[in-house]
């Protein structure tokens, strides 16, 4: 016998194990030797070997009859019995027929088969042979417990069969007190169960492997099949276990990527991938539902590739550019590397730029157009900030600014006129005239500009009367101008501007008085005398 038949599996922990020497005297104590009184032994392993527990002896009417039939048999052994044995020392002349020489085992059955007679070596030498065959009982059930523990009928139900069967041959033996040839059967069927307990290890390997494969090939019915005998052989298996649990999860996922496929059929891919989701709870790890759940999402990924795209061009004819680019965003987020959405994203903010550009020339024309001299220039350096590299919007940038120095001069010299009154501002004043007389397709407000700076700077050189009064004794001196002298009414010609008279006189603190003569205004009168006396020191 293979000797790994009786090697204990690490995952399968053997917890039928009985001490032999405990099964022996248990066994002793449930089939003692039995009395002289001409009756076969009882079989033991008939009265041990079934596989479900016996019902109580008072609800067994053979076991009820047999209660009977013990009480009767003490009775006849306690008041019979001693009638029936010769007293000591009686002996019978009949002599013994002629035999073939016996086993020790075999004299010491056929003696006790004679009759009640005393044979205390005998009944020793078949006390020891019923030990030694409930021994090996002992074995045979411990070993029997866990053949059943590990399902022997699911896997070689005929192999069992047989060993129970010779087990069954030797308790005949036994019934008959043939201890030996009841040992032999016994051993017999013993080496069957070893035997049987050997195959398991092999039957739960091959059944794990072949669940195993079935698993690799998505068949979950043979999956089910193989991984339930193996567990059946050894339910604590890990690995076996671990395997069970995919299968079952196999069995529920199949019918949902069943499903899925269908709903794709039908284009209605966002079920489609409820289905997978769903089946990717049952069993994470599922190369099956990852496959599948991964060409799902590139189809899904296409699709709204795709859609995105459309959306993004019907927007661009539209001249709706914010929110084409939103769309060919949104192509570029699915679909990194593809091209088409790239080109159709850079057409669409060149567009945009485009725009914008012309957006701000526009509008640059059109402040030209009003004469707004710094809102074009903005509006040009707005759009030369988008492309530098416009000519456009230079060239209408260096317009814009010359247009807007000479409107600001032409206004500054209208606001100020009396500045016209200084040689060198009248001469500068009268440059700036004609360059803005030489602007062709004047603007209305550089045509105003024009005639009103003429006029100023034509008043700018016409004298203005002015009649000066003062006291005949302050003596009067006109900056610009010169002396006037002592007087009590002067009259003289100025141009317009700016001019200061100074007073003084002896003995008086002088008075200064800034005056400023307007072209176009009445003829001033302006009165200039020293009034206040100076305090003499001491």
């Amino acid at each position: 016998m293979n000797s790994t038949a009786t090697e204990k599996n690490p995952e399968r922990p053997d917890t039928d194990t009985v001490e032999t020497k405990s099964n022996t005297a248990s066994h002793e104590a449930a089939y003692p030797p039995p009395q002289q009184t001409g009756q076969s032994e009882p079989p033991p392993w008939a009265a041990t070997a079934t596989m479900e527990p016996a019902p109580p002896w008072w609800k067994n009417p053979t076991a009820v009859g047999g209660m009977v039939a013990l009480v009767a048999l003490m009775l006849v052994v306690i008041f019979l019995l001693p009638s029936w044995v010769s007293s000591p020392g009686q002996t019978t002349n009949t002599p013994e027929p002629a035999s073939t020489p016996k086993t020790s085992a075999e004299a010491a059955a056929s003696v006790a088969a004679k009759g009640p007679a005393e044979s205390p070596w005998s009944e020793a030498q078949l006390a020891k042979q019923r030990r030694e065959a409930q021994d090996i009982l002992a074995k045979l059930l411990d070993k029997q417990r866990l053949l059943e523990k590990r399902q022997v009928n699911q896997w070689n139900q005929e192999g069992f069969e047989g060993a129970m069967a010779s087990a069954a041959i030797g308790d005949e033996h036994y019934r008959q007190r043939a201890f030996e040839t009841a040992k032999a059967s016994y051993r017999t069927a013993l080496s069957q169960f070893d035997a049987l307990l050997a195959q398991s290890d092999v039957v739960l390997e091959e059944n794990l492997n072949l669940g195993l494969e079935a698993l690799n090939v998505h068949d979950a019915e043979q999956a089910l099949k193989h991984l339930s005998l193996a567990l059946a052989v050894n339910p604590a298996h890990n690995e076996t276990k671990a395997a069970m649990v995919k299968a079952q999860a196999l069995q529920e996922i199949l019918p949902l990527i069943t499903q899925s496929k269908q709903l794709q059929e039908q284009r209605e891919l966002d079920l489609a991938m409820e289905q997978l989701v769903s089946a990717e709870k049952l069993d994470p790890t599922s190369d099956l539902v990852r496959d599948a759940k991964s060409a799902l999402k590139q189809r899904i990924t296409d699709r709204d590739f795709a859609k995105a795209m459309s959306s993004g061009y019907s927007a661009l004819d539209q001249q709706q550019l914010s929110t084409a680019g939103k769309h060919f965003q949104r192509a570029l987020k699915l679909k990194p590397q593809a091209t088409d959405a790239k080109a159709a994203l850079k057409q669409t903010q060149n567009q945009s730029t485009q725009n914008a550009i012309n957006a701000q020339l526009q509008q640059a024309r059109a402040f030209e157009d009003n004469e707004q001299w710094q809102e074009a220039l903005t509006a040009y350096r707005a759009a030369l900030n988008i492309d530098g590299n416009i000519v456009t919007a230079k060239v209408g940038e260096i317009s814009a600014k010359a247009r807007l120095t000479l409107d600001k001069q032409l206004q500054g010299y209208i606001d100020e006129p009396l500045r016209l009154s200084a040689p060198n501002v009248h001469q500068q004043a009268s440059k700036t005239l004609n360059e803005a007389k030489a602007i062709p397709n004047k603007g209305e407000r550089i045509s105003t500009q024009i005639t009103g700076l003429t006029i100023a700077l034509i008043k700018a050189q016409t004298p203005i009367t002015v009649q000066l009064r003062s006291d005949n004794i302050t003596n009067v001196t006109l900056y610009r101008v010169g002396k006037l002298g002592i007087f009590s009414e002067h009259t003289m010609e100025l141009k317009p501007g700016a001019y200061t008279l100074v007073g003084t006189r002896k003995g008086y603190r002088d008075v200064r008085k800034d005056i400023t003569i307007n072209a176009g205004g009445s003829p001033p009168i302006i009165t200039i005398q020293c009034e206040e006396r100076i305090a003499s020191a001491g």
